[in-house]
């Protein structure tokens, strides 16, 4: 913790301790944990803060601060009006790609849900692809599909931009690629269980999707340097990997059902292709 960001980063571990817990806190407390003047919380909530914070009498309550790494939470508590915040395209888009990948492994951690792996899949797809679309945006490549006259082809009245798919064979320039070929099985994977509940998935390709977030963190570090990275937000390590004994026991037995059957073979054909490659 910095001393020049000492009082943001204890505010950010105050509130998303709160938010994580579903707890509500007051402005004496906040000013007493991070060291700000009442008259500075109080300002920060009702401007900076704003869109992140419920009041409710005295009481206040956070929502999607967990979704913000530390690094966005001090740009945003930082930030001089609106001048630093990146309004680009691109600058959209690998917001939405953090965000979505976050969404994506805090859906994966979340033991309410039923079937983390497919929540998983969707929202690190879309994470993904829209990674690719700001990569290509830096490099002013064009990547929207054209018709036989070289015009936008439009989908509801928007350009039709590359799925992500055509976006790995772009990046990798045709080369073969185990972390193009990880996306690949992903795209495949959710087309294949997009109409089907089964949970015990989840155990099955849990190393796939601890795969894709380590590559997902890798490429857009890469492209747009560290301070784009995952790892100082909320937990990004997969923790599925918990499960008891009976818990895989079961999951392998539920995988030679005949509910299982299509998925099962999708992914025992697939994964000889792509971990030989």
């Amino acid at each position: 913790m910095t001393k020049k960001y000492l009082n943001i980063d204890l505010a950010y571990d105050f509130i998303t301790t709160k938010e994580k817990n579903g707890e509500t806190f007051t402005i004496n407390e906040l000013s007493a944990y991070s060291m700000w003047s009442e008259k500075t919380c109080r300002t920060h909530i009702s401007k900076k803060l704003s869109n992140y914070v419920q009041k409710d009498g005295k009481e206040h309550l956070t929502s999607g601060i967990l979704y913000l790494s530390k690094f966005d939470f001090r740009k945003i508590l930082s930030q001089k009006g609106t001048s630093s915040l990146d309004f680009s395209k691109r600058g959209i888009l690998i917001t939405k790609a953090r965000e979505f990948a976050l969404m994506a492994v805090s859906n994966y951690n979340n033991p309410l849900v039923n079937f983390r792996s497919y929540g998983f899949i969707v929202n690190i797809i879309i994470a993904y692809t829209a990674l690719f679309h700001s990569i290509l945006e830096k490099n002013n490549i064009d990547y929207t599909y054209k018709d036989k006259q070289g015009g936008d082809i439009l989908i509801d009245g928007d350009t039709k931009a590359w799925e992500l798919t055509e976006c790995c064979e772009y990046y990798w320039n045709g080369k073969v690629s185990p972390i193009k070929e990880n996306i690949k099985f992903l795209i495949g994977l959710r087309n294949k269980i997009e109409h089907r509940f089964l949970p015990f998935l989840d155990l099955i390709c849990s190393g796939e999707c601890q795969a894709a977030i380590t590559n997902f963190e890798n490429i857009i570090t890469t492209e747009f340097g560290d301070e784009y990275a995952l790892q100082s937000s909320l937990a990004v390590s997969m923790q599925l990997s918990r499960l008891s004994s009976e818990a895989k026991t079961n999951a392998l037995k539920q995988m030679q059902t005949e509910n299982y059957k299509v998925v099962r073979e999708f992914m025992e054909i697939n994964k000889k292709t792509y971990q030989t490659k």
